[in-house]
């Protein structure tokens, strides 16, 4: 929302009404699970109880003072992930 505040208003009308934390529990593939402990978007408290409800293998990559973007970090956790469970 950063790059276009003109549609901030449109996306939290949509996120109200979108809820991925009712259907974490139909998770059934190991999930990679990453969040930015500074997110205006995705609160990082809201990312913990989506983390918490998945009955998976799981993993939470926590990214400190990070907003709704990727890091360098979670580029190479991503990838690694990736490579164990797709590659076993």
């Amino acid at each position: 929302m950063r790059d276009h505040p003109e549609i901030e208003a449109r996306v939290r009308a949509t996120l109200a009404y979108y809820d991925t934390t009712s259907l974490a529990t139909r998770l059934q593939a190991p999930t990679l699970v990453s969040l930015g402990q500074a997110d205006p978007a995705c609160p990082p408290d809201s990312v913990r109880v989506l983390f918490e409800r998945i009955p998976a293998c799981k993993a939470l990559l926590e990214v400190p003072g990070l907003g709704h973007a990727r890091s360098m970090l979670w580029r190479r956790l991503a990838v690694n992930w990736m490579q164990v469970w797709l590659c076993a």
